[in-house]
């Protein structure tokens, strides 16, 4: 396949269900980030609860109605990233976790998410 067809699949799997609750959740967490800053708990509890059912739904709605993309396979471990570390960054800011252990998280990932880009480009030649 051509990159101009790659293109095209790709905008064409982002328009999948599965693929856009996860794009809807990537764009709420901000606003769950902003509700813990500015200590509104229940809310943010509230679009927590809202982002792990999302979660569970892009998930059951790609496996059980063949919902399943290759965007997808990347974009919803992305968006749980995502979301836990705005989460987890914003609950330091506030001193409701220790910045220590949300480093070490953040750190965390960034070595698994290099390694897992150098892994999928290797097997990819």
């Amino acid at each position: 396949p051509t990159k101009q067809n790659n293109k095209l699949i790709m905008m064409e799997q982002m328009k999948s269900i599965p693929n856009l609750i996860t794009m809807t959740r990537i764009c709420g967490t901000p606003i769950i980030g902003y509700w813990i800053v500015f200590d509104n708990y229940q809310w943010a509890l509230g679009g927590c609860l809202i982002a792990g059912f999302t979660d569970w739904l892009d998930g059951y709605i790609a496996k059980n109605y063949n919902g399943t993309t290759t965007l997808g396979t990347y974009l919803d471990p992305l968006a749980d990233k995502f979301t836990i570390t705005v989460i987890s960054i914003c609950l330091a800011y506030k001193e409701l976790l220790p910045m220590d252990v949300v480093s070490i998280w953040i750190l965390r990932d960034i070595v698994m998410m290099t390694f897992t880009g150098y892994y999928v480009r290797k097997s990819k030649q």
